[in-house]
């Protein structure tokens, strides 16, 4: 037997922390979910907590090493062969052996060795710490208690699904701009390192200084290649420093802060945040998870610092008696329809309907904010780099002609 560090949410959405003894950290969690206790973290004592992952890999690199992609395929065929009533076990099963790719097949194998060992999915999911948020494995035991897994597992993959299509519309949405950043940068280069040291012994055999545009365009080629060591050590360390301040909870706090209050962005991020607290909150509240201990797990889900912030205010102010749609408003973070759909989903018994929806009417707004964005960035773009090259081409064109016009004097 070994001693467990846990944290856990409990029905009231209080935070538990404590210890338990267990054979493994499955049948730990085994235990929480018997006491009603939602646990998010739990690792031998000593240890540290084994789900928490530095910042940089929870939300840059991911800290599972699964993508999101494969977690994605992996839920929505998961989620397909449930519907079609085959048995879990068969299931993955069926996934391991002929699943779309590699990582899906490790994960489905990964769980299948536990499910034949007697253990329910969610319990599967918490010995793969890393590989799946508290969320995730907080919905499937919803769902799973409630006899509802099929359609947790539908609204997992249609959640991913959502995330997924915005990232690959932003990753194609930037491909040409970023094909133009890096032909400007390759013509600012050829100027700079081949075109402009032609011209210096043309001013020298004239007897005059070069223009000022000339001297800085020498001093930028002599910092790339006669310090380039330098500089990459100054590029490093700089590099270096933006991620010790990003990594530092009141300066990424007021980061956050800061880009909420920039005009366009300010409200995108805010709708993108009301759409992933909408969504988590009522696949969890459908799954049967009380709304204390649903508003705990989502304060997980969202990103922005000011929204952890707001959803844990919410908690105390619900836990004190207040409702979602007052704490909500308290927060002033949420759009005012989303708090006024929310008093209407209260006031009808269906909240979790009302969130979800909620979740929809965000989302697509930030599609369309983003469509039109993105819409925006090519011409924009081409045109700051058609006026940035051009200007240094005219500016080392009349630096040509002002060596004619010495050598005629």
């Amino acid at each position: 037997m070994a001693v467990f560090a846990y944290k856990a949410y409990d029905d009231d959405g209080a935070l538990i922390e404590g210890r338990i003894e267990a054979s493994s950290r499955e049948a730990a969690y085994e235990q929480l979910f018997a006491r009603r206790l939602y646990p998010f973290a739990a690792s031998e004592a000593g240890s540290g907590l084994a789900t928490e992952h530095p910042w940089w890999a929870r939300d840059v690199f991911g800290a599972s090493g699964v993508r999101a992609r494969d977690l994605t395929l992996f839920t929505r065929e998961l989620a397909t062969l449930v519907g079609a009533e085959l048995p879990l076990d068969v299931s993955l099963r069926t996934l391991a052996s002929d699943g779309a790719g590699r990582a899906q097949r490790r994960l489905a194998a990964g769980l299948r060795d536990q499910i034949v060992r007697g253990r329910s999915l969610s319990e599967a999911l918490t010995a793969m710490p890393g590989t799946f948020d508290a969320a995730y494995i907080s919905l499937i035991k919803a769902g799973e208690a409630s006899g509802t897994l099929k359609a947790s597992l539908l609204h997992l993959a249609a959640q991913l699904e959502r995330a997924g299509e915005l990232r690959a519309r932003l990753t194609s949405a930037l491909v040409y701009p970023a094909i133009l950043l890096a032909t400007a940068l390759g013509a600012v280069a050829l100027i700079v390192l081949a075109l402009v040291p032609t011209l210096v012994p043309l001013f020298e055999g004239s007897g005059a200084a070069p223009p000022a545009i000339i001297q800085a365009l020498l001093t930028l080629r002599w910092v790339i290649v006669e310090q380039w060591l330098v500089s990459a050590l100054a590029a490093v360390a700089f590099a270096l420093i933006i991620v010790a301040l990003l990594k530092n909870e009141r300066m990424r706090a007021s980061l956050d802060t800061l880009l909420l209050r920039l005009p366009g962005i300010g409200g995108l991020i805010a709708k993108l945040e009301t759409a992933r607290f909408a969504r988590a909150m009522a696949a969890l509240l459908k799954g049967g998870v009380p709304i204390l201990a649903a508003l705990g797990i989502t304060k997980a889900v969202v990103k922005n610092r000011v929204f952890v912030a707001a959803v844990a205010g919410m908690s105390e102010e619900v836990a004190g008696g207040t409702t979602l749609r007052a704490a909500m408003q308290e927060a002033k973070v949420f759009p005012a329809v989303a708090s006024q759909l929310v008093a209407a989903g209260e006031a009808t018994g269906q909240l979790g309907e009302v969130l979800a929806r909620v979740a929809e009417m965000s989302d697509a707004h930030v599609h369309r904010q983003m469509e039109r964005a993105l819409a925006l960035v090519t011409p924009l773009l081409t045109l700051v780099i058609g006026l940035g090259v051009g200007g240094l081409m005219l500016s080392v064109i009349d630096a040509i002609l002002s060596i004619n016009d010495l050598a005629l004097k």
